[in-house]
């Protein structure tokens, strides 16, 4: 950087220029939510009137306007039951079986763009004698967190104080002094000149 001397005029402009790019394109592209295909049933949890469960996780989340996850992540289903327990297990009256409630959702896993969230219960009571536990959902998603994220507003450019006048030179030409930009303009904010 050159700064004028021998009474020469200081030079004229900016010492940096900003531009903006991307304008108008999403900060989050457009992504569906995929679900991994569920697995295998687990074996029957009892000899008699037992459940089976099975699972699957989020493979993708949704972002941008893309779908969110929305459904089941753990099933189960019962197993060893009716017709198909084994014949020492009609003995006594048939219990349905009993689920817990609703767990609270767990925390959003974003605050904006988009994000999911779970909850869960169990079986507190399985069915026994061939009593009832039809299929049920024991783990869910949602979306949650879906606004857009707000880009920073508008920061101007702020010059810092001015330094101290310098010496004046022997010979009678201009004493400088200096002052630094402290924060530059930023998301449309007005530019030091």
């Amino acid at each position: 950087e050159k700064r004028a001397s021998a009474g020469g005029r200081p030079p004229v402009g900016k010492t940096r220029e900003e531009a903006f790019c991307n304008v108008g394109k999403p900060c989050s592209p457009d992504v569906d939510c995929e679900f991994s295909a569920w697995g295998k049933w687990g074996d029957c949890s009892a000899s008699c009137t037992g459940v089976k469960e099975r699972s699957r996780q989020v493979h993708k989340y949704g972002t941008g306007g893309g779908g969110y996850c929305s459904g089941a992540l753990k099933q189960v289903w019962p197993c060893n039951d009716g017709a198909t327990a084994p014949k020492e297990c009609g003995q006594g009256p048939p219990l349905d079986c009993v689920l817990s409630s609703w767990s609270s959702w767990s925390k959003c896993s974003a605050t904006c763009g988009g994000g999911q969230r779970t909850r869960s219960r169990h079986v507190d009571v399985r069915a026994a004698r061939g009593g009832r536990c039809p299929y049920h959902t024991l783990t869910e998603a949602e979306e949650c967190a879906r606004a857009h994220c707000d880009e920073p507003g508008p920061v101007d450019c702020e010059y810092g104080d001015w330094q101290d006048w310098g010496a004046c030179p022997k010979c009678g030409r201009q004493r400088t002094r200096f002052r630094d930009i402290v924060r530059h303009a930023r998301s449309g904010g007005r530019s030091c000149d």
